[in-house]
């Protein structure tokens, strides 16, 4: 990821006429191929970039994006930083005073509480115990987006963060199977104002625009009450009227119940309902959990296939002409505290190509059945069901 030179001055703004036209779609289902497209887009930035990721690490890759985010500013971009809490340890704070000192401006959604160190760089301003009880009583709501928006023309979208686990083994990475999706133009304003909201923790922002700007997007955010309602009952919707076909790509499947009746009702009227999940995961119980669900799905003629290459890392779904790629995890977490975004695509093109990693990943999966559940190790069946009677809400 070597840096490329750049040299045009920046205007202000960019124009309208680059916010409103069509969309253009690219899918990854690589992360290395994802971080290139990245590179080259940051390093032909001319106004503004919004980097929003849970987990920044600060290893090779971290440095290389820090190195490019400078650059940019360097040149004049207007360069904003937001990641997480839980998903930074105590190194990036040595990377949050680099970016600073160069220009960059980095800000964390709610730092843990013991980590005094990263307080300065928290979103919320208060100070003292105000600070402290804030944080510890939102220890549980995250910001699990992974977006980049450039020059409010291009957007990065999915499930990859700024971490080595999704490169490729050669690269000291695990290599997780991840989609990702960069959409050059279109109406990116919900994505924008969601950011700001977040960056700004503007609460009365969030009621007053981006409500009404989200719910009539392309992309679902889950900001408020409101959105997070309406993402819920879309996708309630598009499965009980779904006429051929479900297929669902998700790391962590801990499905809620309407959503596991919606799917199981679906199966049994005739639709191909198809879900790849992860053999193994970097949870270490998230397997154990997901197969909970197992049973009342395979009996209503779901299908279920565990991917075995690597960490199956990807959030996808496909719903007969619908479809849509981003950061939402098919759980609790994602519908009731995390923030997330997802984006419904719009191409033929891009469907198609969804289409056919979905089916390419099938071929690298084992076809779960009732035998085969029936095989697993009791303590793991055991396990599961005492994780998510205890945890579930967390999950």
């Amino acid at each position: 990821m070597t840096l490329i030179p750049h040299s045009s001055k920046p205007s202000k703004h960019p124009s309208r006429s680059s916010i409103d036209t069509p969309p253009q779609e690219q899918l990854f289902n690589d992360a290395e191929s994802y971080f290139f497209a990245l590179k080259d887009s940051i390093n032909d930035a001319k106004y503004c970039i919004d980097m929003e990721v849970y987990i920044y690490e600060n290893n090779t890759l971290g440095l290389r994006v820090a190195e490019i985010l400078k650059s940019a500013a360097g040149r004049g971009v207007t360069v904003r930083l937001l990641t997480d809490g839980i998903g930074i340890d105590d190194k990036f704070k040595a990377i949050a005073d680099d970016l600073t000192q160069h220009g960059v401006q980095v800000r964390i959604h709610r730092p843990l509480p013991w980590k005094l160190e990263q307080w300065r760089y928290a979103v919320i301003k208060t100070h003292g115990i105000r600070k402290l009880l804030y944080l510890l009583l939102s220890i549980n709501k995250r910001n699990h987006r992974k977006t980049v928006i450039i020059d409010k023309h291009f957007a990065f979208i999915g499930s990859i963060n700024i971490s080595v686990n999704h490169l490729h083994n050669e690269h000291g990475g695990a290599h997780w199977r991840d989609t990702a999706i960069k959409i050059s133009g279109g109406n990116l304003s919900a994505l924008e104002q969601a950011f700001d909201a977040s960056w700004n923790y503007s609460k009365q922002k969030v009621k007053r625009i981006i409500t009404k700007t989200a719910l009539k997007s392309n992309f679902l955010l889950n900001y408020n009450r409101i959105l997070r309602k309406h993402h819920h009952r879309l996708l309630l919707r598009l499965i009980n009227h779904a006429q051929h076909h479900i297929f669902i790509t998700n790391a962590y499947f801990v499905p809620e119940p309407a959503l596991l009746k919606a799917l199981t009702s679906a199966a049994q009227r005739g639709v191909n309902v198809q879900i790849i999940v992860p053999e193994h995961s970097d949870v270490i119980f998230m397997p154990w959990v997901s197969a909970y669900f197992y049973k009342s799905l395979l009996q209503s003629g779901a299908h279920i296939y565990e991917y075995q290459p690597v960490m199956l890392h990807a959030k996808t779904i496909m719903i007969d002409e619908w479809a849509s790629i981003g950061s939402s995890n098919m759980n609790h977490r994602s519908f009731r505290h995390d923030l997330e975004v997802d984006y419904i695509l719009q191409t033929k093109e891009a469907k198609q190509q969804l289409l056919d990693d979905f089916h390419h990943d099938c071929s690298y999966t084992t076809k779960q059945t009732l035998s085969s559940l029936a095989k697993q190790p009791l303590w793991k069946r055991v396990a599961g069901s005492l994780i998510l009677l205890l945890f579930g809400r967390w999950l």
